[in-house]
């Protein structure tokens, strides 16, 4: 092979691989995206119901913090079992049980008239779809290597829930865009620890911001839209690192317990933002719990050494 010919070579090599990617991605991330957004909107669907149930069924804002965050407590108790077994049984087998379990106990939660019958679906409905974001991120790595994993793992005073969803759209709209600009970027140039670290500060300087703001809807979709922005951003380039470090069985557990052990705040911030607004009348001090969290996730983030956050790129 003559030097002249080499360049071409490699470059039809690189073009060849970029297809091949292609490929992969038209064929599995559109139907994962759909099942992502399924699930985002199976979580939010309990904050569109709140107003009903505040007022229909007499629930109070504790009674609905703990229903709505002891779905996390099943997410946390079935996270690693059912990833495990989605190593061993596959991945297709797997998250198709996930996907019509939580389905069919998403359609019971219309039948929920008492805080039992809605802390025990609440329950259930973690415990089935346990497993579903954690493999999806373990099911990736085996088609992604780590460059082209960051991209893949991106894409999601008022009284009326119409109104509401149109404005929870706009700052999950928002976050979508700067979500997929980082994680290209954050691929371009192999850094990993300041794509997270930056979002995420940025998105606890907007929760902080907004306790101080006018408390108008202008100001607060402002604000939410730079704290989802931030948060979010951060999360899906976080999960760039977990595979960085582990791979086979432990990837497939380790991947589930980081998941379920964050989860845990989904069950802790709903319950205790509802009993600080029960005694106090406002959110602000969750609100400063939920921004230190962040600094402290940034914080750890910057300690890891930039060689770990950026190895196993093949």
């Amino acid at each position: 092979m003559t030097a002249t010919t080499l360049p071409r070579a490699t470059a039809s090599s690189g073009n060849d691989e970029d297809i091949a990617y292609a490929r992969v991605t038209w064929r599995l991330v559109p139907l994962l995206f759909i099942c992502y957004v399924a699930a985002c909107q199976d979580r939010v669907n309990v904050g569109f119901a709140k107003l009903q149930m505040l007022s229909d069924l007499k629930f109070s804002e504790s009674i609905y913090g703990l229903g709505a965050g002891i779905f996390f407590i099943g997410y946390f108790l079935f996270e690693v079992p059912s990833n495990l077994l989605l190593h061993k049984l596959g991945a297709r087998r797997w998250i198709a049980r996930i996907l019509i379990s939580w389905g069919l106990i998403s359609g019971c939660m219309m039948f929920v008239q008492t805080p039992t019958m809605f802390y025990v679906l609440r329950f259930l409905l973690g415990v089935a779809e346990a497993g579903f974001f954690p493999g999806i991120t373990l099911h990736l790595t085996c088609w992604y290597p780590l460059a082209r994993r960051s991209k893949v793992t991106s894409p999601s005073g008022i009284s009326s829930p119409a109104t509401i969803g149109w404005l929870v759209a706009i700052p999950y709209s928002a976050a979508v865009a700067c979500m997929i600009l980082t994680s290209r970027h954050s691929d371009r140039t192999g850094e990993r620890r300041w794509h997270i670290a930056i979002p995420a500060l940025v998105g606890a300087a907007a929760l902080v911001v907004s306790t101080f703001v006018p408390q108008t809807p202008l100001w607060a979709i402002v604000t939410l839209t730079v704290a989802t922005m931030g948060s979010l951003t951060a999360l899906a380039q976080f999960w760039v690192l977990p595979p960085a470090f582990l791979g086979g069985a432990a990837a497939a557990a380790g991947i589930a317990l980081i998941n379920s052990v964050g989860n845990l705040a989904g069950f802790v911030s709903p319950f205790a933002v509802g009993w600080i607004k029960d005694a106090t009348g406002s959110t602000n001090k969750g609100l400063y719990v939920i921004a230190a969290s962040l600094v402290a996730g940034s914080a750890i983030v910057l300690s890891i050494a930039q060689r770990g956050a950026t190895r196993r790129t093949a």
